[in-house]
Order: structure tokens, then sequence, then C-alpha cells
């Protein structure tokens, strides 16, 4: 279970710091 939290953790944050990056480039193409 050890070895395997890192990469719970890992696949959580994928998405949300995928949708990060996007509000991030959106931000950035509007300034």
């Amino acid at each position: 279970m050890v070895l395997l939290a890192p990469r719970r953790v890992a696949l959580g944050l994928q998405v949300p710091y995928r949708e990060y990056l996007a509000e991030i480039l959106l931000l950035v193409q509007q300034a």
C-alpha cells in the first residue's frame, strides 16, 4: 500500500493539474 500511495496521489492530481494548466493558458491568452 505504501508503494501504491504515490501512484494514487499522482493519478488523483493528473486531472486537476491539467485543468489548472488549462485555466492558466486561458488567462495568458486573455492578457
